[in-house]
């Protein structure tokens, strides 16, 4: 490898969908535009059994087939065994079906949208639904059911360079910023105006808001003021 840079697992699941384990280690090497893929159990010094991206080992220049990549850096993978990479120099996600079974190169898919040389991608092992970082935005896309180029955007959340991604256990993200920060976006849940119901703010760090049973109605004696509870100065 040279300048190894994103990292996933594959995993196994049983047959209710429960993740019971681990198959395979996929590692991006975005200066010889590939993905290795190295195969449990793990040892020091093991060969990687395939290579992705290229059409052989000893390859590494980048291209823009769906078979090839340019400087690849996050991965992700789902509970299917399908291969999820930032094609970061080609400006698109690529999916690949089954890293599994393929030798060099295998049927995949590639979504362009608006990206931007996308940094990092998550999976939700839940839904399937997808998180992208790219330029100044994360963006959230809909599982891939079916290997067609075209999808739609479910959303999209402004940040400031975001580059890794996670979710946490609620789908939420969580995002290594380039200004030396991680932030938790809590994409789930929105501010709307209680007055007119029209305008609404996905929540973020910093902002704070109050539960109430759908169809309430307020008043003045509802409002309730205090100050948040900032740390102490140690």
């Amino acid at each position: 490898m040279n300048t190894p840079y994103g990292l996933a697992f594959f995993t196994v699941v049983d047959a209710t969908g429960k993740v019971i384990g681990q198959s395979h280690q996929a590692v991006s090497d975005p200066t010889l535009n590939r993905v290795l893929v190295f195969q449990t159990p793990f040892v020091n010094g093991e060969k990687a059994f395939t290579v992705v991206g290229q059409q052989s080992f000893g390859t590494g220049s980048p291209a823009s087939s769906l078979a090839n990549l340019n400087s690849p850096r996050g991965l992700a993978t789902d509970t299917s065994g399908r291969l999820y990479v930032a094609d970061s120099g080609n400006s698109r996600l690529v999916v690949f079906r089954d890293t599994s079974n393929i030798a060099q190169t295998g049927p995949s898919a590639a979504f362009n949208f608006p990206f931007n040389a996308p940094q990092g991608i998550a999976v939700s092992s839940i839904s399937g639904e997808m998180w992208v970082t790219s330029g100044n935005i994360i963006y959230h896309l809909p599982e891939v059911t079916n290997f067609q180029t075209t999808s739609s955007i479910l959303q999209q959340i402004g940040s400031n360079g975001p580059l890794a991604i996670a979710l946490d256990a609620s789908e939420n993200p969580i995002v290594a910023e380039a200004i030396n920060r991680v932030t938790f976006y809590f994409a789930q849940l929105v501010v709307r105006n209680a007055f007119s119901f029209t305008v609404q703010h996905f929540l973020t760090p910093g902002m704070w808001a109050q539960a109430a049973p759908l169809g309430k109605t307020f008043s003045a004696i509802d409002e309730v003021h205090q100050d948040p509870p900032y740390p102490k100065t140690v």
